[in-house]
């Protein structure tokens, strides 16, 4: 090193100017390539989601996850925190998701009746999907809360709480079109579908078959509209 110092010191005043310039220009270069992304951490944590979403907090281990990512445990540290820190994403990640898009059954039906029903029947029809677990993260994640911190039954209450007032949002809409009776309490309505919701998702779960199901949520729909 001392050498390429020294050697370049042996140059013109001009010369060494250009070195200079150009020495910099290159470090500036290789400062400005932009950091190539090793993995999708967006799927990486979609499928750490429905790692935990079949197996359950407890039942997931770092060996699961890693098998399943197809990362390292350092990387999953590295990207996502610890497991704890990890779940609480995938609890976020199901809420944007899995919730954001049965919530969708509601805005687009005609009518809440509609919506309500639809909503139901989504409920029943990602639990008999191929291409997810059975039973609803959030539900089996809430059965499981001993095992749980502060920090996650906090993330978990949030997340049945968001959609308790997003549903009931779009029944105070409905009484306002005269759709549903005004003396008819929309913060109970709103719980009793999301107790349903989760009923359904444990009672699938124990083995009660779809066609019941079905005929559970229409019931359910029909006691709303008295």
């Amino acid at each position: 090193m001392y050498r390429s110092v020294q050697y370049i010191y042996n140059y013109p005043p001009t010369v060494k100017c250009f070195i200079l310039i150009g020495t910099v220009f290159t470090i500036l270069d290789l400062e400005a390539v932009p950091r190539v992304k090793e993995f999708d951490e967006m799927r990486a944590l979609e499928t750490a989601m429905h790692v935990f979403w079949d197996r359950g907090y407890e039942g997931t281990s770092l060996k699961h996850l890693e098998k399943a990512m197809g990362l390292t445990r350092s990387s999953i540290y590295n990207a996502y925190g610890n497991k704890r820190q990890l779940f609480e994403k995938t609890i976020d990640l199901y809420q944007k998701n899995i919730y954001g898009g049965l919530l969708e059954e509601i805005e687009q039906a005609a009518s809440i009746k509609e919506g309500l029903r639809n909503l139901l029947l989504a409920v029943i029809d990602l639990h008999f999907s191929k291409q997810t677990p059975e039973g609803c993260m959030i539900a089996l994640s809430i059965l499981e809360k001993t095992q749980h911190n502060k920090s996650t039954r906090k993330l978990l209450d949030q997340t049945i709480e968001l959609v308790t007032k997003s549903i009931e949002s779009h029944i105070k809409q409905a009484q306002k079109k005269g759709d549903i009776n005004k003396d008819k309490d929309t913060q109970v309505i709103a719980s009793i579908v999301v107790m349903a919701m989760a009923g359904i998702m444990v009672q699938a779960k124990a083995g009660v078959e779809k066609k019941r199901l079905v005929k559970i949520a229409d019931t359910l729909v029909k006691m709303l509209e008295s």
